[in-house]
């Protein structure tokens, strides 16, 4: 047991460290995927985000099959992280959007075998969703992945609208001002 950890301990860092840190993103995400191998639950597509080494997503047998993160806010992404299982692509692509309808590929990866892959990206721009969108198929099975990471830096404010602070006229955010010299009480 202790060996397991050790393992998924070391896989973890050495991904972050590719990955040039950031925090992890997609682990406060949600999963969803276009299909799961026989509709099975413990290959659903939570199990990409889990951040667990033990679990997996696996796709259905076709080769345009995807799995994507709904980050909890927007981000600007520096890399994405795929942990294969021996069911791997031969070619894949990672795709971006800021509203989960309208994509832009944002890198083309052909990979020598299955392990662990590291997606250096742009981060030029805020986006919500991370996709991998499969190609091509190494195997006759689907696309299977132990663990997806996001990672990047959400904006400052966390991507929520900023919170009313003081006003410019001093009073509280939703109050009314008060005429000057009136005294304290109701504004009439």
């Amino acid at each position: 047991m202790l060996d397991a950890f050790l393992v998924q301990a070391e896989v973890r860092l050495r991904l972050w460290d590719d990955a040039g840190g950031g925090r992890n993103l997609a682990l406060e995400g949600t999963a969803s995927a276009s299909g799961v191998e026989q509709n099975l639950d413990r290959l659903a597509p939570r199990h990409v985000n889990d951040g667990l080494l033990s679990t997996r997503w696996a796709s259905d047998y076709t080769d345009d099959a995807w799995v994507q993160i709904d980050l909890a806010a927007p981000a600007r992404i520096a890399a994405v992280t795929l942990a294969w299982e021996s069911a791997c692509a031969r070619e894949y692509t990672v795709r971006t959007s800021r509203d989960g309808v309208h994509w832009k590929t944002v890198s083309t990866q052909r990979p020598d075998g299955c392990g662990n892959d590291v997606v250096r990206l742009p981060a030029d721009e805020e986006v919500r969703h991370v996709r991998m969108q499969g190609v091509e198929r190494r195997t006759s099975w689907g696309y299977s992945i132990h663990e997806m990471g996001v990672y990047g830096h959400p904006p400052p404010d966390g991507g929520r609208p900023p919170r009313p602070g003081p006003r410019r006229d001093g009073c509280r955010a939703g109050a009314s001002p008060r005429p000057h010299g009136a005294p304290p009480g109701p504004v009439g």
